[in-house]
């Protein structure tokens, strides 16, 4: 009898017992969230709201958390079908926007072949080449203003793409420190100064330059048999190849070699740190490594994916740039083949070093592009080997 009043006291004692039943917040369950929140990505938001529509549509988000949660996630990082269209739409976008430039040019050369053709003994030598002149100096005038057009492009990529440097690194050698200690940094940090200062002087204030007195005077010694200043031409455009080889090697020799250093040492040191915490805390070390472990491979993953969407934004960035400047070099050799049966000797000689000659322009913005996509390559492959 007594024990089934106990029971029936115990029953009604828990009855009365307020039972309070906790839910986990399904908005911050997931630790990657927070810690992608916590992110301070306010400049690369901003840059990527400078991009145009079509370029945005790419991407498929309104902020670059949104990326980089979806590529962590594993989904796809662009709308394929969009990449596509966007680069079609470049590449015909420019090809029309060069045919008056093609036609003018052509029906100089035609009006001057024709010319040539009904003279006769009407004009004399020194008429001719009043004339002649004159046409060249249309076709150059027409030229310049495309080639001019295009350098401006060129340099306002690689300005931007200094923005985007300023913006993602800070971000990405933050999320390095939080891994643990890493001798990467002390090798990326002047990394990123000399490659967001001095690689982007040097070729606005130093290749840029030189790109253009050589096309001038490049033209201006193909006018003529008696003008020969070609030689002065070939100068600009050597020292212009030289400084920029030289300069783009020495920076991926040291990024390379410090990189690829740091890169093994971390992941040693990273090892080490997961092993004494296993065997030299009591009891509870085996919790605590996978812990650190945790939290090391969510950092890493941030990491992975900001890297990756900075790669995506690159490309985005650098490829209307040069379409146009491969579409110009097309369209220049194109005159150059036209005008030769036309009578346009002069013009042919002259776009046919035009052309050699744009190809450098293309050279320097994929060296800028290069160096920068290499760097974020080795920061994204940094103690990647710890986890």
């Amino acid at each position: 009898m007594k024990k089934i009043l106990t029971i029936i006291i115990a029953f009604f004692i828990v009855c009365n017992v307020g039972v309070e039943i906790c839910f986990a917040d399904e908005e911050n369950s997931d630790p990657l969230d927070k810690l992608i929140e916590e992110l301070d990505t306010s400049d690369i938001d901003e840059f990527l709201h400078s991009l145009t529509d079509e370029q945005r549509e790419i991407f498929e988000a309104t902020n670059i958390k949104t990326l980089i949660r979806r590529i962590i996630d594993g989904g796809e990082a662009i709308n394929t079908q969009s990449f596509v269209k966007y680069i079609l739409n470049s590449f015909f976008g420019n090809v029309t926007s060069l045919a008056p430039f093609i036609a003018s040019v052509l029906a100089i050369c035609v009006i001057f072949g024709l010319i040539n053709a009904i003279k006769g003994n009407f004009a004399s030598k020194s008429t001719e080449s009043v004339v002649r002149l004159a046409c060249i100096g249309v076709v150059m005038i027409i030229t310049f203003t495309q080639i001019v057009g295009t350098v401006k492009e060129c340099k306002s990529l690689i300005e931007n793409l200094k923005i985007q440097m300023d913006a993602v690194f800070p971000v990405l050698l933050t999320l390095m420190a939080a891994v643990g200690r890493s001798a990467a940094l002390p090798a990326y940090q002047p990394a990123v100064a000399i490659l967001s200062t001095y690689a982007v002087d040097v070729v606005t204030m130093f290749a840029l330059p030189c790109f253009l007195i050589s096309v001038v005077f490049h033209v201006v010694g193909n006018i003529g048999d008696g003008i020969k200043i070609s030689g002065i031409a070939d100068f600009f455009s050597g020292a212009m190849k030289w400084v920029l080889g030289t300069a783009f090697f020495l920076f991926l020799a040291f990024l390379s070699v410090k990189g690829v250093t740091a890169m093994v040492y971390d992941s040693v040191y990273v090892r080490s740190a997961k092993m004494a915490l296993t065997k030299y805390v009591p009891v509870i070390g085996g919790y605590l490594s996978e812990g650190y472990n945790l939290v090391l491979s969510g950092s890493v993953l941030i990491k992975n994916g900001v890297g990756l969407s900075a790669m995506i934004v690159l490309i985005v960035s650098v490829i209307p740039v040069v379409v146009h400047a491969v579409a110009l070099i097309v369209s220049v050799k194109f005159v150059s083949a036209i005008s030769e049966p036309l009578g346009g000797k002069e013009v042919c000689g002259i776009y046919n070093g035009l052309g050699k000659s744009l190809t450098a322009l293309v050279a320097i913005v994929l060296g800028v592009t290069f160096l920068y996509f290499v760097f974020l390559l080795l920061v994204v492959c940094t103690c990647n080997g710890a986890v």
